[in-house]
């Protein structure tokens, strides 16, 4: 798991839902919890892991319904570990975004020159 602050941030601050069933849905024990940071009683730079991944999952399948890119992910991570070559969530999408950025890269300037 991980957690992803812009989408915590929107979960929060950009939605109409209810503290509680913020709470209830993304398992956090309080709705207390939730009310603190959207009033800016507690910080987000000071919200536990547990929570602020709980609000990420939550707030992917809100926004993301359909996505199947953690399938994905989970996926490559499996192939990697099977090869011998095992790393972290976060190195893999380091290395795509570094691998995309290349090809991107790439095409936008050959687009440039004709």
């Amino acid at each position: 798991m991980y957690a992803d602050r812009k989408l915590v941030e929107q979960l929060l601050f950009n939605t109409k839902m209810t503290n509680t069933k913020i709470a209830e849905v993304a398992g956090i024990k309080s709705e207390t919890t939730i009310r603190k940071f959207r009033s800016g009683e507690s910080n987000l730079d000071n919200m536990r892991l547990g929570n602020a991944e709980a609000l990420t999952s939550f707030a992917k399948e809100t926004f993301y319904p359909n996505s199947d890119m953690d399938k994905k992910l989970e996926w490559m991570l499996k192939e990697f570990d099977e090869a011998g070559n095992e790393i972290s969530y976060t190195e893999l999408l380091e290395k795509m975004v570094d691998n995309y950025y290349e090809l991107m890269k790439g095409k936008f300037v050959q687009a440039e020159k004709q």
